[in-house]
């Protein structure tokens, strides 16, 4: 749905795409700038996500006993722009949805971490908040004294994923990193219970285990990695840790081809 909001836009707001070389980290977003007439197909490459490589390559085992708590942007994925709710009227009806925003997960989520905490003073708990909302999101656990809990102020997430063998997130790419780094993901998104919502969230059916499991995390055995690839290369288009080498090549073929051109002119 967030794409359908996204095509509409570029076809009607944005306008033609001005440059020379548009590098994009999936076919997908190939896709939605080839059908909106945003530019040609001889001017897109897909190298994927080059920050996924360092992801790809941990071999570092996870620390035990430890997890990680991402708190939710509250807007992630839904169809505000400028600040602003925004759907084309168009896709209103198809949509079928008012004005809504991830605060009611929040507070089921905030829960979820705290009966996690109590019942579980021999993990390594680190709860991480988001650029931009960290006051609002780290609120809940201030007064909270636990030894075992480790609070990080926005930043990023390589460190901390590198480190736990469990992390819990919801709608964000986060949940690519953690396969990608393969380690346990644990998704909340079964919170979600109005399917016209549905198509706002990352789609990691195959990928991550239920936060029930969070009650009896001894019976994951490994990592649910089954169709790791293919949501990798779905959403960040990185399933081998190349892309900054692909990008690399991308940009100097680029150029090397626009200054052959300029000697010839």
């Amino acid at each position: 749905k967030e794409r359908e909001i996204a095509g509409w836009l570029i076809e009607n707001r944005v306008g033609k795409f001005k440059g020379s070389k548009l590098i994009v980290y999936n076919e997908d977003e190939k896709k939605t700038y080839l059908k909106t007439k945003f530019t040609t197909k001889d001017k897109i490459d897909v190298c994927g996500c080059p920050r996924f490589d360092n992801y790809l390559k941990i071999k570092k085992k996870p620390q035990k006993n430890s997890i990680a708590f991402f708190m939710i942007q509250k807007e992630y994925g839904l169809p505000v722009k400028n600040y602003k709710w925004f759907i084309p009227k168009h896709l209103q009806k198809k949509f079928n949805i008012k004005k809504f925003n991830w605060d009611f997960i929040n507070k089921q989520y905030l829960k979820i971490i705290k009966d996690f905490i109590n019942k579980n003073p021999n993990f390594e708990i680190i709860i991480k908040s988001k650029v931009g909302y960290i006051e609002e999101q780290l609120k809940p656990f201030n007064k909270m004294k636990n030894k075992n809990i480790k609070i990080i102020k926005g930043g990023d997430s390589y460190d901390i994923i590198k480190k736990c063998k469990y992390v819990v997130a919801f709608n964000s790419t986060v949940l690519f990193e953690t396969i990608a780094a393969n380690r346990i993901l644990i998704s909340i998104k079964e919170l979600v219970k109005n399917k016209n919502y549905f198509g706002f969230i990352l789609e990691t059916n195959k990928i991550g285990f239920s936060y029930k499991f969070l009650n009896k995390l001894n019976l994951i055995k490994k990592t649910n990695v089954a169709n790791r690839n293919y949501y990798l290369k779905k959403y960040m288009g990185n399933t081998n840790g190349d892309s900054s080498l692909k990008a690399a090549i991308s940009i100097n073929t680029h150029l090397n081809n626009y200054f052959q051109k300029s000697k010839n002119i």
